[in-house]
């Protein structure tokens, strides 16, 4: 496949920019007209801005159906004041306020009538955004600094990071436990994949953990770094934010794990994601090694309306901007002499 997609004619003059060749690197153009042989480009990714500066630290999102993404403010520090806005970036990255009255936004979900449902997890509460941008209380009851939000059949599942446990709320906004287990760490992300199981992100270490639809509780994997931040299932894998690791991992249904982007310095460039988005970080940048009292989406990640993840990179940045990642070759034998850039 070309770049756009398209069958590779055979006989046809194409450009290929190179990025990465399976056990050599980086390689140059006049070394790919030289190889004796046709070569298969090995999957890489890109990351491209898409909105560049929020005045926000970067929560949860979730994206509509019109591929609109919806940016919950977490507040710009972990320690610092709770942001209280939900912003909304359109396809061509114009970000503007859509709704607000939140305390420390961070995990989010839409149901199947466009109901937007947003966590506050400094206000210990699930608050509903209709689509014309009124807010409300919707559950207060056994939700204890709430940050992940997943929906399955209009039901909302939610991650209690200070109660350790997934708490259940139905449509009409009573609350009933799901899940209760001592492998809950601050439970930040929460996922629900296609084998039916939901798959939780550990805050406080390395752990993804599955959810069995009886909510019994196992270990998924461990990821590097000791530090999760959200998690996403789409296109048949995981999509794992390893926070502290400055990683974005893929996790498959049976355990493997690849990482997708990074290379464990903190950064915000375009290019090839695993070269790491390094790039000078923006003044005021605050170091803080303390406990992760929340954070969630502060890397958040979700799926477009194309199926690409669509992250929020950076953590503690008060200017932070958000960012896709989307796939770019992959699978595409090319022979000696035929380049297309793309």
């Amino acid at each position: 496949m070309d770049a756009d997609g398209e069958p590779i004619v055979e006989g046809a003059a194409y450009r290929v920019h190179v990025l990465t060749v399976p056990g050599s690197g980086d390689i140059s153009a006049a070394a790919l007209d030289a190889a004796p042989a046709p070569i298969t480009l090995r999957r890489t990714h890109l990351v491209k801005t898409l909105a560049a500066v929020i005045q926000a630290g970067s929560g949860g999102m979730d994206v509509d159906a019109q591929g609109r993404i919806y940016h919950a403010d977490f507040g710009a520090t972990l320690d610092g004041p709770p942001g209280t806005r939900i912003h909304r970036i359109t396809p061509d990255g114009t970000v503007s306020v859509w709704a607000e009255g939140f305390t420390g936004a961070s995990g989010n979900a839409f149901d199947s009538n466009g109901n937007f449902f947003q966590s506050s997890i400094a206000g210990n509460r699930i608050s509903r955004v209709t689509p014309d941008g009124q807010v409300s209380t919707f559950a207060t009851n056994g939700i204890d600094g709430p940050v992940g939000v997943a929906n399955a059949d209009d039901n909302l599942y939610v991650a209690n990071c200070m109660g350790n446990t997934i708490r259940k709320v139905l449509p009409d906004g009573t609350t009933e436990p799901f899940a209760s287990s001592s492998l809950f760490n601050c439970p930040n992300g929460i996922t629900l994949a296609s084998d039916g199981n939901f798959y939780v992100a550990n805050f406080l270490n390395g752990d993804v953990l599955r959810i069995a639809p009886d909510g019994t509780v196992s270990r998924h994997v461990t990821i590097e770094g000791g530090n999760n931040g959200h998690i996403l299932f789409g296109n048949g894998v995981l999509y794992v934010v390893a926070r502290l690791a400055n990683r974005l991992y893929e996790v498959t249904l049976d355990g493997q794990t690849t990482l997708l982007a990074g290379s464990g310095a903190r950064g915000r460039r375009d290019g090839a994601a695993r070269d790491g988005l390094p790039r000078e970080r923006p003044a005021p940048w605050r170091e803080r090694q303390g406990p992760p009292r929340q954070w969630l989406r502060r890397s958040g990640v979700r799926s477009g309306s194309t199926g690409v993840p669509i992250i929020g990179m950076t953590m503690k940045c008060p200017t932070g901007a958000t960012r896709w990642i989307a796939p770019r070759v992959g699978g595409v034998r090319v022979s000696s002499g035929r380049r297309r850039h793309g």
